[in-house]
This record gives C-alpha cells, structure tokens and sequence, in this order.
C-alpha cells in the first residue's frame, strides 16, 4: 500500500528534524539487534495521533540530582520537548547554570537539563509484546530517512499495518560510544512479514496519557523547582503566576485599531519555597556523605605525606657515613726576603742559610 501524502510530508520534516539527540517505564533497544514493527495507528484507529498522523511523540525528562552520582531528588517532564510551550524549571535550571561559581557547579546543573527523545508504538518480535519504545532521536531520523527511501525508490509503506515491513536496529558501544544501525529485516521473497493485527493496534498506548501519567505527575514540578532552588541557591520561577497582558503590547502608542491584545501569563520570580522534608533529608545526608568523603581524602593524603616523611629519615639514618675527603696539605709558601744579604751581619746571614737548608733538605 502507497503512503499517505500526509504521512509522507511529516516524515519528509523529520528527516530534518531528527538528525540529533532516556525515561519511565518505555522499553529501549538491547545490546545486538532488536527486531520490531512499527504500530502507526492513523487519526481513524486513535484519535491522539491527529490529522497530522504523527503517530509518535518527542519526550524529554528532568533528572534533578545534587550530585552527579546520586539518586534523583525529582524527576519530571520537559514542557518544551514535549508540549513546545515555555517551561519554568528550564528558566530555573538556565539560571542556576548563569550563577554557577565554579565548573564542577555548572556541569552540574548542565545535567539537569533534558534530553530529547522519541516514543512509540511497537510490536518487540522478541516476545510478541505490544511496547513502548524510548529511541534516540537520531534512531528516529534514521527510520525515517529509511520510510521515505521506500516510498520514493518503490512506493512501499514500511508502516502499513498489513504490508508493512520489519525493522532491524543494531545495538553497539557503550556510554558516549553507542552506536544505531538501521536496516529492513531480512526477508524471503513472496512470504511477506506477519501483519499488525486490530488486537496490536487496540493495544498501542495513547502516547499523549503515556507521557503525562509518567513525567509530569502532581507536584513533581514543585519538588523539582524547590530542588533546583535550594541546591544552586537561585530564585526561581513561579508558578501559576497571575495572567497579566504583555507590558509592550498594553502601552498606549502599541494600540491599534480593531486589536484585542490576548492575556498571556508571565512567569514571576518568588524567593524559594520551603523545600519538601523527604527532599530536604536526602540532600543532607548527600551533602554528609560528600564532607565524610573530602574529609577522608584529606586524612589519607595526610598520612600519605607523612609516611613519605618517615620513609626518607629512615632511609637516610640507614646510609653509611660518608667518607671524609683526603686532607690536601699545601707546601708552605717561601718568602722571598726583601732584605739584601749583603744588609745582613755575618751571624744573621749563617742562620737564615740554615733555614734555608733546614726547609729544602
């Protein structure tokens, strides 16, 4: 089956889109190769896919730590990932990052901010469930770039519930060195791959209640500004804030005829809020367990020190004494009487001859 034409123009967009780039209960891709197929419900089958028949939906998470290596304090939901409207706690987290005092500080309210991802329906043929797939966004735009290869080459619909095609992705590296591969799986011809039946598509979550019933839970917003504010010591961002009109656009020379200036909100600053007591105790024994470790550190490079110190005086008591340098005796130097002998007596001249004869003998 051809792809629709509407269809055909969102995946056209994100292969622009999603040439960059993880959250909740959403299933990932193994190490090695992941087999799946793709469940893309048009706006008929599921009402929260739209006319746009954007079957997926981009999702990004606030994980708000104290430090880097410890558990969460909050976690929550990026406004601007997944709704594109403005969010409070970036503005929060971009002033914690304007007021960093030190590198270490501001690598760490940097990892505060969210990464985009991409979610959506899948049938795992490892076990024949129906999932939630969380994927890089460049995974995504691969898988796109592969749809529209398809579709312009031989007019097939790699998402077509009954001609459809299997996916390989390939799961390689670790860390900053992981690495996507995407191919149509292996096929014989004439045996085409199993369809996606009506129960798999019933199935599919509505990826809109997927995301909010995840990341943006009530409160955790709150938790996770009191957090941001308590830790990086910034004012944040306050909100639901009173929905006033835009200064600019109520002025008197701005008014134009026939206009009705729409009442926006304005986020407003407040001073922090009195932080939650379970946040407030997980950030002190963190804060505990990081002096206990600097105040370990300090008495181990001490002792170190002063085992070096005692390491060396023993060494040095250990070495046999020097042996004293051979005493050099100069010959004494002869003067040179300025005194003529012929100025001399007899018995004064025979007794510096004997001298004389005494030094040289």
């Amino acid at each position: 089956m051809t792809m629709n034409p509407v269809l055909m123009a969102l995946l056209a967009n994100n292969a622009n889109k999603y040439k960059g780039g993880d959250q909740g209960k959403a299933q990932k891709a193994k190490d090695g190769r992941n087999t799946i197929r793709l469940i893309a419900p048009s706006p008929a089958e599921a009402k929260w896919v739209g006319e746009d028949y954007k079957f997926h939906r981009d999702v990004g998470v606030h994980w708000i730590k104290a430090d880097e290596k410890a558990k969460p304090l909050a976690v929550v939901g990026s406004e601007e990932i997944c709704f594109d409207r403005v969010s409070p706690i970036s503005a929060a987290i971009n002033a914690a990052i304007a007021s960093a005092y030190d590198e270490e500080s501001k690598k760490l309210y940097e990892s505060w901010k969210a990464k985009a991802a991409v979610l959506v329906n899948v049938v795992n043929r490892a076990n024949g469930e129906v999932e939630v797939w969380e994927m890089p966004r460049t995974v995504w735009g691969k898988i796109n770039d592969l749809a529209l290869l398809y579709a312009d080459q031989s007019g097939v619909n790699i998402f077509d519930h009954a001609s459809g095609m299997d996916l390989v992705i390939t799961k390689s590296g670790k860390g900053l060195n992981t690495q996507y591969d995407v191919a149509v799986s292996p096929f014989m011809p004439g045996k085409p791959f199993p369809p996606v039946t009506a129960d798999q598509i019933e199935k599919a979550s509505n990826l809109d209640d997927f995301i909010k019933s995840n990341f943006f839970r009530d409160g955790d917003d709150k938790k996770a500004l009191s957090a941001i504010a308590q830790i990086a010591n910034v004012v944040i961002p306050q909100i639901g804030a009173p929905v006033t009109p835009t200064a600019a656009l109520t002025s008197a020379g701005s008014s134009v005829a026939g206009a009705n200036v729409a009442q926006t909100g304005s986020l407003q600053a407040t001073q922090p809020t009195t932080i939650d007591p379970a946040v407030q105790a997980a950030m002190l024994a963190q804060e505990q367990a990081r002096q206990a470790a600097d105040a370990k550190a300090a008495e181990d490079a001490r002792q170190a020190i002063l085992a070096s110190q005692i390491a060396a005086l023993q060494a040095a008591q250990a070495a046999p004494a020097p042996t004293p340098a051979p005493v050099v005796v100069q010959p004494t130097e002869v003067l040179t009487p300025t005194t003529g002998m012929s100025e001399l007596s007899a018995d004064q001249q025979a007794d510096l001859l004997a001298q004389l004869a005494a030094i040289g003998g």
